[in-house]
């Protein structure tokens, strides 16, 4: 049986809320005074094999991409509902942890290479735009109307 990845594993593993970076931004408990928003994390179960499935729901205050479309309800997110939006001539990519990117609308066959966050985004198709992370990790998404939605998580390794 393959072994999965310990980049794999630590993509769907439940994730550690990040330590501040100032002890006095926070009130050690799930409200953050900076901004004011409010950020928990939930494990519904787990499901170990080569490629576990992780079900932490994660609820950010400031996160309003999903008030309108959030299959968990207004402002909840998790790793397999994360999505990439076409609007204004771009793709918003709404992350696994309530952030939102920005990347080019790609055109069909163009790659873009983000460093930062480690992944390259292929538009393979019209309707399907992959999400790579080096070699082992790769997301497919599925055109559904106006948004990429994943479809496929695949290991590589």
């Amino acid at each position: 049986m393959a072994q999965v990845s310990k980049e794999v594993a630590a993509r769907f593993a439940p994730k550690a809320k990040p330590a501040p970076k100032c002890a006095c931004a926070t009130s050690g408990n799930a409200i953050g005074y900076a901004f004011g928003e409010e950020t928990f994390e939930h494990t519904d179960f787990s499901l170990p094999g080569v490629l576990p499935i992780v079900w932490s729901r994660r609820y950010r205050s400031d996160f309003t991409a999903n008030d309108q479309r959030g299959e968990l309800g207004a402002r909840w997110i998790l790793p397999y509902l994360s999505r990439f939006d076409i609007e204004g001539g771009k793709l918003k990519y709404y992350d696994d942890s309530g952030r939102t990117l920005e990347y080019p609308l790609l055109a069909e066959g163009l790659s873009h290479k983000d460093a930062i966050e480690g992944y390259t985004l292929t538009r393979l198709s019209d309707t399907l735009l992959s999400q790579t992370f080096g070699h082992d990790l790769i997301q497919l998404y599925e055109k559904q109307g106006d948004s990429f939605r994943l479809a496929l998580v695949k290991d590589r390794a």
